[in-house]
């Protein structure tokens, strides 16, 4: 627990978000700014330390909604009803503070701004209330050109319901595994395949989510989405074809059906949702993958089969996008299969054929998409 009684460098203990992006992890205050932590440093960014103007009637008052870092290493922020309508800043690698006044064709007033989420071309996507009337507006975005103090090249951009998305209440985006934005909304899911192009919008890929309430989303390090709603958490596939399973407080520990935020580990594969009840840990096999195979492990090692069993092989260890083929002792080809994204996956014993295993010994060969990382082990099939 870390606080002011027992860390120098906290003003303060009241923290309304915690948000972590490139192994940087920022605690954002609801009035005092921000602190961020970095190579087990904490910097402060308040009213004292910067030249952030907070809210109207208060300019000390700074709420900082979203943070998150870029590929080169600067911070960007999200500065709620800042008064001098500059909703979104960043400190750049030197230090220095840079806030973008935002231009009156997204909206002429104070705006609120809650969610951030930087895709691979740069460009900043950004949630909130647009009008001034507590109601969202669908969703803005920003893009510096890669010239953080030259304004005149910028690009701004909104997206409503006038021009493609489902509804205006949107309530969270991020960019999945394969640069797709994914877009929550109060009545479904929509998806921009090319971010390049904000008007490229899809509203029927992620169909099983049409009219459920989706208050936040993550994606794991398979690329599947976890959804939270009104409905308890969803869980679908990378492409949105599949519903996997759907989490609610009949069928899990979960204290509630309503979810107001999703947070993964990729180390270890555990996702946290947080509801008006406290925060419920999922314990997953989908992990970050491994940068070789030098880890690679087999299990169970040996595998039982018997005529009323459903067994399933785990492959551990594994790097992202691993080819795996398996082989009998002679060398003949078992199987093959891919494993999307993560460091572990599952396989039935079954043959080319559909046929379960005979007894033996078998080898697993796994090797990256460019051959470039190889590894091997060996497993055993006991057929009782």
């Amino acid at each position: 627990n870390i606080s002011t009684s027992n860390n120098s460098s906290f003003k303060f203990n009241d923290f309304h978000k915690v948000s972590s992006s490139n192994n940087d992890v920022y605690f954002l205050s609801w009035g005092k700014g921000f602190i961020k932590y970095k190579n087990s440093e904490y910097e402060i960014f308040d009213s004292e330390t910067t030249e952030l103007i907070g809210i109207p009637n208060s300019n000390n008052f700074i709420v900082i909604n979203d943070a998150e870092t870029d590929d080169e290493g600067n911070t960007w922020f999200l500065n709620y009803w800042a008064a001098d309508r500059k909703p979104i800043g960043v400190i750049k690698t030197d230090g220095e503070i840079i806030s973008y006044t935002i231009p009156t064709s997204i909206s002429s007033q104070v705006i609120s701004v809650e969610n951030l989420t930087i895709d691979q071309y740069g460009t900043k996507w950004i949630t909130g209330d647009f009008n001034g009337d507590a109601a969202t507006e669908g969703i803005f975005y920003f893009n510096d050109n890669g010239t953080l103090e030259n304004t005149s090249d910028d690009i701004w951009g909104k997206l409503s319901s006038v021009n493609g998305l489902r509804n205006n209440d949107v309530k969270d985006v991020v960019v999945d595994q394969y640069g797709e934005l994914i877009i929550a909304t109060s009545i479904g899911v929509d998806v921009i395949p090319n971010p390049s192009d904000p008007k490229s919008i899809r509203g029927d890929q992620y169909f099983a989510m049409r009219q459920q309430t989706v208050n936040c989303l993550a994606v794991d390090p398979i690329n599947q989405k976890w959804f939270g709603t009104e409905k308890g958490i969803f869980l679908m596939n990378s492409d949105g074809s599949n519903l996997i399973a759907n989490f609610t407080k009949s069928n899990s520990p979960l204290p509630t059906d309503v979810i107001k935020s999703i947070a993964i580990d990729k180390q270890n594969g555990i996702v946290y949702a947080g509801t008006d009840f406290g925060i419920t840990a999922i314990s997953t096999y989908f992990v970050e993958p491994n940068k070789d195979f030098s880890k690679l492990f087999i299990y169970p090692n040996p595998v039982l089969l018997s005529s009323n069993s459903n067994p399933f092989l785990i492959v551990d260890g594994l790097v992202e996008d691993s080819e795996i083929k398996i082989f009998d002792i002679s060398g003949n080809l078992v199987n093959e299969f891919l494993s999307i994204g993560g460091k572990t996956t599952y396989w039935n014993c079954k043959d080319l054929n559909g046929k379960y295993l005979s007894s033996g010994i078998y080898i697993v060969v796994a090797y990256d998409s460019e051959v470039n990382e190889v590894g091997h082990a060996k497993f055993a099939v006991l057929r009782k």
